[in-house]
């Protein structure tokens, strides 16, 4: 619903923003045309930014609080001219319906009262057509919730993924550092101690095969680093407990 009110405040700020243009534009036109070609008659454009100030104000007194562009106002904005600003107002209606059903958590008895010197056929045709846009925004905010799920799960795949790769090599140099050594228990301390302190961090990122991870994972050195550095180590200890004898 926050997110609604924000781009109607937008497209609001765009409608007026467009008109100032627009007006600019057209008094820039005249003067141009007055001053370089001397042809006065010009001077009768100057009735378009005029036109197209009344087709906002009526816009935000009328309109606005209706949600309908009325026949009066439609005119007003096609005799300035203004037709990028009308898109705007029909899209700031548009969002300002989709708020209000948002809002209502009672839509039903909120359209009965609104709508109830309607005739039946036009009570049908808008509750079909406040139907739609329900299922339009619900679909909308599902989808976005999937795709940030599917975006947080690729996440955390990548992540385990680089921490098994980093526990990996870090367990495969203190192998070659301590060949002698016959100990799981004080192998896995020395490789859990040396996690910790990030005591092959730097060679680790120097890698090949890191580099062509990277590639696929879509992430930098400098994001690597920060995803080791600053997650939990504790995570990252538990993902090598957990996958060294695959190693």
């Amino acid at each position: 619903m926050k997110k609604q009110t924000n781009k109607i405040l937008i497209l609001n700020i765009l409608n007026v923003i467009f008109t100032i243009l627009f007006s600019l534009l057209i008094i820039a036109t005249i003067l141009a045309v007055c001053i370089s070609l001397k042809q006065t008659f010009v001077a009768i454009l100057v009735i378009l930014p005029i036109v197209s100030f009344i087709s906002i104000i009526i816009f935000y007194l009328i309109s606005y609080r209706k949600r309908k562009i009325g026949i009066t106002n439609l005119l007003f904005f096609m005799c300035s001219l203004n037709i990028f600003s009308l898109l705007i107002s029909y899209k700031i209606i548009s969002e300002l319906e989709s708020l209000d059903i948002l809002q209502n958590e009672d839509n039903e008895k909120v359209f009965e009262e609104k709508n109830i010197l309607m005739a039946s056929w036009e009570i049908e045709l808008e509750k079909a057509k406040i139907d739609k846009k329900l299922a339009k925004l619900s679909s909308t905010n599902e989808n976005k919730k999937v795709s940030k799920k599917n975006i947080e799960q690729k996440l955390e795949v990548n992540k385990r993924e680089v921490y098994k790769s980093y526990t990996k090599f870090v367990y495969k140099n203190i192998l070659k550092k301590n060949p002698e050594e016959k100990n799981t228990f004080k192998i896995i301390t020395l490789t859990s101690n040396a996690i910790v302190k990030y005591e092959y961090l730097d060679q680790f990122l120097k890698q090949e095969k890191l580099i062509k991870d990277l590639e696929k994972f879509g992430w930098t050195k400098e994001e690597v680093v920060q995803v080791i550095t600053t997650n939990d180590i504790e995570q990252i200890i538990t993902t090598f407990k957990e996958n060294r004898k695959d190693y």
